[in-house]
């Protein structure tokens, strides 16, 4: 049999695989029940127990993919006159380091012509954080009452800029992520 002759040449291996080669070699020797039965369930035995320790591997998996997404929180202040401040609080997207996150945004009007008071209106944002050896770039998308606006520009835990909007272009941005 070729099972035991490789453990009889030095070969090394588990305990259950040479009883595996044995049992084998019995069953085809003489075709005895008891043979086909230990066969059985060794090999059965042997995936069972691989199956269970991979599936345990996979849900420890899944746990700590999950442990790792990070939370960042973001504020600023956007219009031309600084009318509008930004809060909300974002979660990683993409892989791990993938620097892509996405989450609620509460735009709260705070003008002089907010004469009831300051008027909250909620969107999203999403952006993802490019980074390269001499410096970092952020690229957002973000909604406000249906209307999409878009925001490009340099990056160091905070950006200043002017987004571009469906209805509106070059509407002045300062964003701040921590």
């Amino acid at each position: 049999m070729q099972l035991t002759r490789t453990f009889e040449d030095g070969g090394r291996g588990s305990g259950a695989v040479e009883g595996l080669a044995l049992h084998l070699e019995r069953y085809e020797a003489g075709h005895t029940r008891e043979g086909a039965i230990a066969v059985y369930n060794l090999i059965g035995n042997f995936v069972t127990k691989r199956l269970n320790a991979f599936a345990i591997l996979m849900a420890v998996g899944m746990i700590c993919g999950e442990a790792q997404a990070r939370s960042l929180q973001v504020t600023g202040t956007a219009g031309y006159l600084s009318e509008w401040e930004l809060n909300g609080s974002v979660t990683e997207k993409g892989p791990p380091g993938s620097n892509e996150f996405s989450g609620a945004l509460v735009w709260k009007h705070v003008g002089l012509c907010s004469a009831n008071g300051p008027e909250e209106k909620s969107g999203e944002i999403k952006f993802q954080i490019a980074k390269s050896s001499s410096s970092s770039r952020i690229q957002a998308a973000m909604t406000l009452d249906g209307a999409q606006c878009t925001y490009n520009g340099e990056f160091s835990s905070g950006s200043s800029g002017h987004m571009d909007c469906t209805d509106a272009k070059g509407v002045p941005l300062s964003i701040s992520i921590k």
